[in-house]
């Protein structure tokens, strides 16, 4: 009987042993983090419709395809720089913080900090950057804005250009983000569709010049006559009444045309080259006032309404 016993002793802990140590895999948090979003896309899709119809999608694009279908998988990709980053692994539902920041190009520790190729919680996230002022205005990109801001109150970017839910809590896709503490984006998404309630936290007066500007001037937003920049950097307001009255016109001709890139982080206006936009007095061109046609059309940056604007001709 002792002969026997060893064998089937040696054996059960053999096949405990494996049961134990396939459970450690499946229970790794990226993995979790994957089932959870195949969940998610699950309740918000139909079954025939877990694919990326876009026949010219990416690899990347591909692969969360397959995770959304219910595969895991390591998901990593190269950077523009040719590093690999795997952080999509469990942040594989966040969306595109914008696109002029493509994640295929970009990638995310360019941004955010922490160890590219690490899976574990706590060694991925060994190093990341948790400030905007220091993520966004500690790069290459925008080194130059958090020291010259000059509004009063404003200390972070993304207390007018992050939208904060009701709740408080982060309301998108990423698996791994849905424990995260209150204060993050409603979604991993910048804007320029800045809101009026938002200036108004702190411009709660109207000046005198409010009070008496004409009731077109009460429907708009703020930052229709407040550029960013003005506003950011405490320069003088540069749009007048006859900026979109009795406008001057020049034509985008270039892709990168700051009109252009403007246009992409915000959802209400869309603008390419051949377009043909109102300007300031400096000659800096309005993303959102352009000729079409015999009519100017002016679109709110922060809602989308199209109006047209009656031309007064400067005499």
């Amino acid at each position: 009987m002792r002969g026997r016993a060893i064998p089937i002793a040696l054996s059960v802990l053999m096949v405990v042993s494996a049961a134990a140590a396939w459970l450690k895999e499946e229970l790794k948090p990226w993995k979790r983090y994957q089932s959870r979003y195949h969940q998610t896309i699950r309740a918000q899709l139909k079954e025939g419709e877990l694919r990326i119809s876009r026949p010219e999608r990416s690899p990347l694009e591909g692969k969360i395809e397959m995770v959304a279908g219910g595969r895991k998988l390591i998901i990593q990709f190269r950077n523009e720089k040719g590093e690999s980053e795997r952080c999509l692994t469990c942040h594989l539902g966040l969306e595109e913080i914008s696109p002029n920041h493509p994640v295929e190009r970009a990638g995310c520790v360019a941004c955010h900090g922490g160890d590219r190729l690490a899976l574990e919680v706590k060694a991925a996230h060994k190093g990341l950057v948790r400030s905007d002022e220091k993520s966004c205005g500690g790069s290459s990109c925008h080194g130059d804005m958090p020291g010259s801001i000059k509004h009063r109150g404003v200390k972070r970017c993304f207390e007018c250009h992050y939208d904060l839910s009701d709740s408080g809590r982060y309301e998108g896709n990423d698996a791994a983000m849905r424990d995260s503490k209150d204060g993050i984006g409603r979604k991993h998404r910048i804007t320029t569709a800045i809101p009026s309630f938002r200036c108004l936290r702190c411009h709660s007066s109207p000046s005198e010049e409010h009070r008496r500007s004409p009731r077109c001037v009460e429907r708009l937003g703020c930052i229709n006559c407040h550029l960013g920049d003005e506003v950011m950097l405490g320069r003088k307001r540069s749009i007048t009444c006859s900026t979109c009255h009795s406008p001057k016109f020049k034509t985008i001709t270039s892709r990168e045309d700051p009109a252009v890139r403007f246009s992409r982080l915000n959802p209400f206006i869309s603008n390419a080259v051949g377009d043909v936009m109102a300007t300031d007095d400096s000659g800096r061109k309005l993303p959102n006032v352009k000729r079409i046609g015999d009519r100017v059309i002016l679109i709110d940056k922060s809602t989308g309404q199209r109006y047209k604007v009656p031309i007064h001709i400067r005499r």
